[in-house]
């Protein structure tokens, strides 16, 4: 019974809707049950077709490629194209808006907006139609998100730039704002300075008003592609000159409009900002009472969400609830902790101040990633794929990770296991070149945990490897990217630029210039340090290239050196006869002499010296500095202890089988008056050379003494 029921009001609902048609339209109208989605749609669309059925065709087109992807764009393109310009402006506009369904869909292949760019750059270039213009202007910036950078700087940018042309209509000069404001993020600095920031800058003078409104909306994401080099803050104005602003936003607060309302309150806090909080209660009270009970819902909702700016200041976040999120971090639950690491996260990126970031950054390194507890390095793993969601590249790397990366290697297998997951997210941080031993460090631990002993971990570290392959970059999906969309190496640049910028401006002025201000300072020391270090280097070379030819005559310089040596009066002229090195290098120089041969004959002439004379001259060097010998290597120390010029000696002739023996550490200090030494000599209180070789040596010259 009702099965009839239902058939028969088909058959009515048939009936009406062929009413007054002709068989032969009815006919024509008709088509093969068997055919599918896509064939259906492809007859449909071609121009032959009624409008009924363009129009249902367009109304299905989102779903026709969400099933068949690039099928349904080989049967449709670029036939679609040249179709299109032969529908009505209404079957124009459906198209409009189903492309931009299609754009919407994340399920379908990130060439989806190369497909659709010829019909959309079309139907831009021929249609006069204002709202068939405008749906298109909007699908084309829906677009261009999904382009690559060359075609949106080839193509993309010349079409704009030829429309924005002072003889060109008022549509052709606003879809060229749009585009400037859809493009600009997609381009480098330099780019949009050299290219069309001065156009866009004449736009917004432009005599339309249409234009001058359509380029100062697109102002703002011009001005975060440009940053903040370009787009300096204009001079302080003074109270005399603002007045005028405040008493113009005060008369538009109370426009009879109902739009004009509920702008003013929009831009309610950023007035409020500038006039700071002193003055709010003289100027801007009364107002917001007057705006908040206004007739209109749609102005008391706008003032019900303008004050989502700021609650609490970084310094009050800093001591109230940062200690919150330490606590939930230790003492919580697995997905408590988790939360709170999110939470601290934000809380350091977003922090006005340098000091208190580092301070909570090296408290987070010292109490979680060198924690005693593997939960706590559990933690620090966790942290660290939180702050890497919402932080640069730069603030992660500068402090996070080394010991992320140090936490492949803990001790601990569920450690290792979960820090497996945290490669990726590694792998995306780090910049070539600069960051090429940091890359060539997390591949060797990878090849370690893919050879790991135990199983588990082994097994994790191979299911990483073969996701990352095919993984998308998901390091970077919040606000900016979809979850489900891979997106280029470009665009990864691009919004860690754009957080890197973001987090320069978050910083409070002064906290900027101190900074500016340290790292100019860093950098003329660092250009001073290399100077005066080359000089002394250079020096120290020239020195020791005169002690090597002073040093040929091995039997003349042994008996020269015993001469000089029998008395104290001449351990000045010694030290001068021998090219001694007098002035102590900056910590960390180190010079390489290639005459090894002529610095090994020398040696083994003070030996010989050494083996006939009462006072050893296997080393000589200047007063006041230490030098320490092994294995052929010279290191001269400083009296303040700091390590001065590293010598390499070479071995010369002297080889690990040699019967001669290597010669005993020296200390060299500067002496008091020695027992060797007569106290009447008036040289005697100088400081002078003590050189031993055994305490045998030391008891029979205090003897003979």
């Amino acid at each position: 019974m009702d099965r009839g029921d239902i058939d028969l009001e088909d058959v009515i609902k048939e009936h009406r809707r062929d009413a007054g048609r002709s068989g032969e339209e009815i006919e024509r109208l008709t088509v093969d049950d068997s055919l599918s989605d896509l064939d259906r749609a492809k007859l449909f669309l071609s121009p032959g077709a009624h409008q009924l059925q363009q129009n249902c065709a367009l109304e299905r087109l989102p779903k026709v490629f969400q099933e068949y992807k690039q099928a349904a764009y080989r049967a449709l393109f670029p036939g679609f194209t040249t179709w299109i310009e032969s529908y009505n402006s209404q079957s124009q506009v459906a198209a409009g808006e189903a492309f931009m369904a299609i754009l919407k869909d994340t399920s379908l292949p990130k060439e989806v907006g190369l497909w659709l760019l010829p019909t959309t750059l079309s139907m831009l270039s021929t249609n006069r139609n204002q709202d068939v213009a405008r749906v298109w202007l909007k699908c084309l910036c829906g677009i261009v998100p999904t382009l690559p950078r060359k075609v949106v700087f080839d193509e993309l940018m010349h079409i704009a730039l030829s429309k924005g042309e002072s003889q060109q209509s008022v549509q052709a000069r606003t879809a060229c704002c749009a585009i400037l404001g859809a493009i600009a993020p997609l381009l480098k600095r330099e780019e949009i300075e050299k290219y069309f920031l001065q156009k866009a800058m004449g736009l917004c003078q432009d005599t339309d008003l249409e234009v001058r409104v359509c380029m100062c909306e697109q102002l703002n994401h011009i001005a975060r592609a440009v940053g903040l080099d370009t787009t300096k803050m204009v001079f302080d104005l003074t109270d005399d000159e603002f007045q005028p602003l405040m008493e113009a936003y005060k008369t538009y607060a109370r426009h009879s409009s109902e739009e004009v309302r509920k702008l003013c309150a929009s831009n309610f806090p950023a007035v409020l900002k500038a006039i700071g909080a002193r003055k709010y209660a003289l100027s801007l009270h009364v107002l917001y009472q007057q705006l908040v009970q206004d007739a209109s819902s749609s102005v008391r909702a706008a003032c019900a969400t303008s004050f989502n700016e700021e609650y609490f200041t970084s310094d009050q976040i800093f001591e109230n609830f940062v200690p919150i999120c330490f606590c939930y971090m230790t003492d919580g639950v697995m997905p408590v902790k988790a939360a709170a690491t999110m939470a601290l996260a934000n809380f350091i990126r977003n922090n006005r101040k340098a000091s208190q970031r580092y301070e909570l950054s090296t408290r987070v390194v010292k109490e979680y990633a060198h924690g005693r507890s593997y939960w706590s390095r559990m933690v620090f793993i966790e942290f660290c794929e939180n702050m890497l969601k919402v932080s640069s590249s730069r603030m992660f790397k500068d402090v996070f990770l080394d010991p992320a990366i140090s936490s492949l290697q803990d001790p601990v297998p569920s450690v290792r296991m979960r820090a497996c997951l945290l490669l990726p997210h590694l792998k995306h941080a780090i910049k070539l070149p600069e960051d090429v031993g940091v890359l060539e460090k997390i591949n060797h631990l990878t090849t370690q945990r893919l050879n790991d002993n135990v199983k588990e971990v082994s097994a994790a570290a191979q299911r990483v490897a073969d996701g990352f392959k095919h993984s998308l970059r998901n390091a970077y999906n919040d606000r900016e990217v979809a979850s489900d969309h891979a997106i280029s190496q470009e665009e990864i640049e691009r919004i860690d630029k754009q957080r890197e910028d973001e987090e320069w401006n978050i910083l409070s002025k002064e906290e900027q210039v101190s900074m500016q201000g340290h790292f100019a300072w860093v950098l003329m020391r660092g250009r001073l340090l290399l100077k005066d270090e080359k000089k002394k280097i250079d020096d120290m070379l020239q020195r020791l290239k005169l002690e090597a030819a002073s040093k040929k005559g091995s039997i003349a310089s042994a008996n020269t050196i015993q001469s000089l040596s029998s008395s104290p009066q001449d351990s000045g002229r010694l030290s001068k006869s021998i090219g001694s090195v007098r002035t102590s290098v900056s910590n960390g120089s180190r010079i390489s002499i290639s005459s090894a041969s002529s610095r090994a004959g020398s040696m083994d002439t003070a030996r010989k010296v050494s083996s006939s004379s009462p006072v050893p001259s296997s080393q000589i060097a200047p007063p006041g500095l230490s030098t320490k010998r092994s294995s052929g290597q010279s290191s001269m120390v400083t009296p303040g202890g700091k390590a001065g010029t590293r010598v390499s000696l070479g071995s010369g002739n002297q080889t690990a089988g040699s019967a001669r023996p290597a010669s005993p550490a020296v200390n060299l200090r500067p002496q008091t008056p020695s027992p060797i030494q007569d106290a009447s000599d008036p040289s005697a209180s100088s400081p002078s050379v003590i050189l031993r070789k055994n305490s045998k040596t030391i008891a029979s010259r205090r003897t003979s003494s």
